[in-house]
Parts: structure tokens; sequence; C-alpha cells
């Protein structure tokens, strides 16, 4: 029976200590004094061993020495016992991890009552062994061809072998590979590497192969090595970078097309050529070579494309097109960057101005804010002095200027017009007494100082009706059809008459020798009879369009129309609403007409195309802008109040004029020019002087009355539209039997 009570191997340790001056009539062999185990890791147990023990005493015990713990891999059993024998049977029960492991295990006998204590000891050993076995990665190569460099992965790759018995082999079936080693015993790598000299474009297949003498295994791998001809390359383009201190030539980079071996095998270069350039301020140069020797490129932005680009910054690709061992019909994108701040001067408002005066301008553009060196702006070849507002509006003093056409610049690096702003300055015009009949209802009259053509919207007749002066003679020209118009006005560099028609907002190019309609925008909503109804024209490059109903009654929407994208945007709710801007556009005063108590009167803002309420109420019949907005004049429809209020900029009231047929407000808002017909004193032009010492009444003083030899009406105290000269010399007075040309200075 097999013991394992470490007290019981205790006492008969004792036992044997008390026994060792006696004679001995015990004793004890065992029939080894060594048992070894071997194993793979992972594999089945080996084969039982058996233990025999003969021994002389009163009974055995099998088991451990005292400082000996049982150990878990091993199972100890008795399998058979006579009196003089013992047979032990061993198996080992964990092969799971590699490793050596050892145990005592002890045969002990003695007599019943504890003497003559004898042992033996078993040494028992157990050898796990990992068991060969070799791992690898996917090993794919690549390679350039005529690279100096080897085929990536340059490292290579590891061939992992395992087995602490194993006797290894290495080999390789194609010469293009290399092997770190190519035998050894154990544990070990292999480093795999190749080498694509002289091959050419195409792919290799290989094997490496692991054997292992001692199992008779083998581990077996596929190697790839693809070869690819070199494809072309460029020199990466830095960035171009334009402001207003830029030299010609910061506009230029210098690169270089080569090929990934840098050019160094003519055998292997690829031939090249310019498929296309996604934009046209970029240029490339020349448009074919190859890359062996390597090309030399020159980028350059042309400065001319510069002036009509917004700032900001801009991507552009070239693509070359390319041939090289692989074949035809493969591209190179070069990725190029510009980075524009530049300031452009589109328009100036007022941009008639009178000869022999001085006069004050917004500016309107772009880049006034750009970073870089201070703008030096100029008017023809004169230096401007400028106050800047936002990145899209700057204030100038101009000089007295001859008669002629001014461009306004900026000074820069490149020697480039920045922008299209021009400043027209018109000799005053001399305008004799004119009664041009035109029996016929007009509604706006506008008035082309740069052409000195009048232009009158008669909606009767579904025309724009022109009248054009030839010497001191005013005579009609053919009108311009335009189907339910309802109102005209001019961009604000005067180039372009804008037209407003029930359905449809367009635009008549005036530089063009013949006049025609072109449509930009449609009526968003003609529910109810909704149309546009009138322009009112800032320096913002936005028009400010009064849309009415004609089915019912009720608030409507009124937009914002943009000149570039000729989009509308939704704006001020008006109700039956009116709008007027100033010459300069820097304001426009809005407000409706109908309504209890009187609404607001509103200021809109040319800066930032803000709307703000004004200080004032009125059912607003009819108003009058000067210039530069420091007069505003309006007159309500309620009759509560007499005549026309005259405010200022920010609507604080100021003065009155008398009740009239209709009321102007001069440019130079020095002046209120007032038709008026009582039947007394026959048709008249009254001039007043809104810088004078206000009268009785806070009447602002008459200053001068034109007589009328003619009437522009058919009876007395109808309305008349008014539009004065740009220098303010003459008045233009519209009615409904004929159009005055009245000189007031």
């Amino acid at each position: 029976m097999c013991k394992r009570n470490k007290a019981t191997w205790a006492l008969l340790a004792v036992l044997a200590s008390w026994s060792c001056g006696g004679g001995d009539s015990t004793s004890i062999s065992v029939s080894t004094t060594g048992v070894t185990f071997t194993a793979e890791v992972g594999a089945a147990a080996p084969a039982t061993q058996n233990v025999r023990a003969t021994f002389r005493g009163d009974g055995v015990l099998v088991g451990y020495p005292p400082e000996v713990s049982a150990p878990s891999w091993l199972s100890v059993n008795a399998i058979g016992q006579t009196a003089t024998t013992i047979d032990v049977s061993l198996r080992v029960t964990d092969t799971a991890t590699s490793g050596t492991r050892t145990t005592t295990l002890r045969f002990v006998t003695g007599k019943a009552d504890g003497s003559q204590i004898k042992f033996a000891d078993v040494q028992v050993t157990c050898i796990i062994t990992a068991p060969f076995r070799a791992t690898a990665p996917a090993m794919t190569f690549s390679a350039v061809g005529g690279a100096a460099q080897p085929p990536e992965p340059a490292l290579g790759y590891t061939v992992a072998i395992q087995g602490d018995q194993a006797r290894w082999r290495a080999s390789a079936s194609q010469p293009w590979l290399s092997l770190s080693r190519t035998s050894g015993t154990g544990p070990g790598v292999v480093a795999v590497t190749a080498d694509a000299t002289g091959l050419a474009v195409g792919t290799y297949q290989a094997d490496v192969v692991v054997a292992d003498d001692a199992s008779g295994r083998q581990g077996s791998f596929s190697v790839t090595l693809t070869v690819r001809a070199p494809r072309l390359t460029a020199t990466a383009v830095s960035a171009f970078a334009v402001d207003l201190g830029s030299a010609p030539a910061a506009l230029n980079r210098q690169i270089n097309v080569s090929d990934e071996i840098g050019g160094t095998s003519p055998a292997w270069a690829a031939s090249w050529a310019l498929q296309s350039i996604s934009a046209d301020w970029l240029h490339w140069s020349p448009g074919s070579g190859t890359s062996s020797p390597p090309s030399a490129v020159t980028l350059t932005v042309d400065a001319t494309k510069l002036p009509a680009l917004d700032n900001g910054t801009y991507a552009a690709a070239v693509v070359l097109s390319y041939s090289n061992a692989e074949g035809a019909g493969q591209t190179l994108t070069v990725p190029v960057s510009l980075t524009l701040c530049l300031p452009r001067a589109e328009r100036v408002a007022p941009y008639i101005a009178t000869a022999g005066q001085g006069g004050h301008i917004y500016v309107r553009g772009a880049g006034y804010a750009c970073g870089g060196p201070t703008p030096v702006a100029r008017i023809g070849t004169s230096e401007l002095a400028y106050t800047i507002d936002t990145d899209t509006q700057m204030q100038a003093d101009y000089p007295s200027l001859a008669a002629g056409r001014y461009r306004l610049g900026f000074d820069n690096g490149l020697g480039i017009e920045l922008g299209t702003a021009e400043l027209v300055v018109l000799s005053p015009p001399g305008l004799s007494y004119q009664a041009v009949n035109a029996p016929s209802t007009r509604g706006r009259l506008a008035y082309d100082a740069e052409r000195e053509t009048l232009y009158a919207v008669n909606e009767t007749d579904q025309s724009i009706e022109r009248y054009a002066r030839s010497g001191n003679t005013w005579s009609a020209l053919s009108p311009i059809v335009v189907p339910s118009v309802r109102d005209v006005d001019f961009s604000p560099d005067g180039r372009l008459l804008l037209v407003a028609a029930a359905d449809s907002l367009g635009e008549i190019d005036l530089t063009t020798a013949t006049p025609s309609l072109v449509q930009r925008a449609t009526n968003p909503d003609p529910f109810c009879g909704g149309h546009f109804a009138q322009l009112a024209v800032p320096n913002s490059g936005k028009v400010f369009v009064v849309f009415k109903l004609a089915g019912c009654s009720g608030y409507s929407q009124s937009y914002l129309y943009d000149l570039r994208t000729h989009a509308l945007t939704q704006t001020e709710f008006l109700y039956n609403g009116i709008a007027v801007a100033s010459a300069d556009g820097s304001r426009i005063y809005m407000g409706s007409n109908g309504l209890s108590p009187p609404p607001e009167v509103f200021i809109f803002n040319a800066l930032n195309n803000a709307i703000v309420t004004g200080p004032v109420n009125y059912n607003l019949a009819a108003a009058s802008v000067s210039g530069d907005a420091s007069r505003v004049l309006l007159r309500g429809a309620d009759g509560i109040l007499p005549g026309t209020d005259v405010y200022s900029r920010a609507l604080s009231l100021t003065g009155h004029l008398p009740a009239g047929g209709g009321a102007l407000a001069s440019r130079d808002s020095s002046r209120a020019f007032v038709y008026r017909d009582d039947g007394t004193a026959g048709p008249r032009l009254e001039v007043f002087d809104l810088k004078g010492a206000l009268t009785a009444g806070a009447l602002y003083p008459l200053a001068k009355t034109v007589a009328l030899a003619d009437s522009p009406n058919t009876a007395a105290d109808q309305s008349v539209r008014l539009v004065s000269t740009a220098d303010d010399s003459a008045v233009f007075v519209s009615g409904a039997a004929r159009i005055l040309v009245v000189p007031v200075s």
C-alpha cells in the first residue's frame, strides 16, 4: 500500500535514528535509482514505468521525503505487493508546458515497533520538450526596377523555428531569395530578404523550406516578389502667396520631374506630357519631357488672372500623363496651392463727379483689411487719402479733377490693375430749357449723366421711354418694350440699367450699342398678385426690391437681389412699400403706406446690409434722399402733416417744405426742388435753401423760383416726377403731357 502521510515518515525517520547503533535485520533495495520520462508539449503522456522494491522488514511505505512536496505532474500507484517486494507504477499526468521537472520517490521499511528503519530513493525526471514548428507571415516583396535600395520591406521577413530537440535545415527555391541561416539546432530564426537586381518587370514566386531531421517534419512558405517600373515623381510645389508686396518672382516655382530612382537609369526612364491644369491662373512649362535625366519645369501664376479672383486659398492640380516599362496611360497629379490677399476696388459710389469739384466717395470691393503692406490707393496717378471701414468698404475724398475717366486702384509689385472701379468726371452739362412732348403717364424717372440719356417707366405702354441729348436738343429714342415693367434704376457703377417687371428682374448693358434686356431672376411668390414693384440701389452690390400685392392687402416680403449671383434673399416686410436710396448708395429709407397708426420708417445701412427702425412714423407717400443722405425728404399720405418734412441722416426732423406736386433733394444736400402749380401763379419750380435759417412754420427759406413756360401736366396740381443732373444744375420735370428740362443755376 502506498502511504504518503508525512507524520508517518517523520516517525519512521525517528525510529531510523534510534536503530543506527543496533544490529540490522531489515533491508530494502530498488530495481532502479532513476526514472526518466520524455514527451513533447501537448502530446500524449509517455508510457507508464514501474519500479520494484525488494525489502526485508515488517512492511513497506512508498512516498516522498519530508522535505519534498508531492508533485502534481506525477501519479504514483502500488500495483502489487508481497512479503518481500512491492511494484509501483509511475505515470506523468501533465504535458502542457515545456521544461524539466524532478522529484524524489522514497521506499521505506522497518520493524513494526519502529526500529531498524531502512529506505531507498528513486530520482524521477520528466522532460517535456517543445516540438518542431516553423512559422512565418505572408512574405510579399515589392521592388522598383533599377533602384539601388533592396525590395520592400528592406529588413525582410522572419521565419521562426521552434523545437527543443530540432535539427533543422533551411533552403530557398530561387536565387533572388537570401536566407540569414541555412541550418541549426533547437529554436532559431531565419531572416528572408530579396534582391531584384537584374529582374525585369513582373511577379516572381519562390518557396522557403525548413526541414527538421530529428522529427522528419518540415514547413514550406511561399514568397512573392513584384518588380515594377519606377513611377514618375515631381518635387513638391511650395504654396504661392500673393499680396501687395509680392514681386513677379513670387509667381514662379522651379521643380524637377523625375522618377522613383532619381532619374539614374535611362533604361527605366518614363516619358511624360502635360495632360491638364485645373485652373486658368496656373501655367506649366515645358509641356513634355523624360524622367532621366530629370526635367526642369517652371510653374507660373498668371498675374493677369488675379484681379478676377476673390481673396482666399485656391487649390489647383496639374496632371501629367506618362509611360514607362509598365506601359502608357499612367498619370501623376501635382497639387498646387495659391493664397491671395489683394485689395480690389470694384466700384465707387457715386461714380459720377463734376469737373473742377472735389468730393467724397465710397469705394466698394474686397481685401481692404488684408495683411501685408499698407495699401497705397490712387485715383488716376494721384495718391488717394482714405479710411477703411471694413474689408469691403473704404471711404475717400478725391481732389478736383479735369473731365475724364479715372481708374481707382492700388500700387502693387506685380503692376496689375486691382479692380475695375472708375470715377467718371464730367464737365457741367450746361443744359438749356426745353419742353419735350411726352403725352403719357410715367413712373420712375432716371437720368444717365454719363451718356446724357433720360429713362422713364411707362407702365401703361409697358415700355421704358428714352430721351437723349444731341447738342442742346433732347429727342425721344425708340422705347424698350418690357411687358409689365414697374421700375428702373442704375447699377452702382452706371454700366447697367436694372429693370423690375412684375414677374422678373433683369438688366440692360448700357455700354453696348444696342440695348437688350437680359432676365436674371423670376418672381418667387406670385400668390395674391405678388409682384416686383420698385428698386433701390445701395453701393453694396445688392439691390433692395420692394414687393407688392395686387390681389389682396397685407404685408409682403421684400428682397435683396445680388448683382453678382442674381440670387434673391428675403428681407423686411412692408405694406404697400416704398424705398429710396441716396446717390452714394450708403443709405436706403423705406416705409409702408395705408396703416393705422402710421408705421415705422426703416433705414438700410449698405455697409452691412442691416435694417434698423427709424425714430419716425409715416404712411409714406413719397421720399427723396440727397447724394450723401444728409437730407431726407418724407411726405405722408394721410394729410396729417402738410407739405414735405426734411430730416437728417438719422431721421431727426430739421424743418419743412411747402406742399407741392413733387419734392427732390439736391445731390449736394444744400437745396430742395419743389414743383408747384396752384392755378394762379402758374407752374414753377421753387428752390429752397436747406442750409438757411428756418422761417415761420419751420419752413426752409425760398432761395429761387424758376417760372416754367410750359406745364408738364394737362391740369394744375397734378403730381410730377423729378430728377436732377449730377451737378444739380438742372432738373427734369416729368408730367402727364411733357418732360421739362429746367436749368436751376
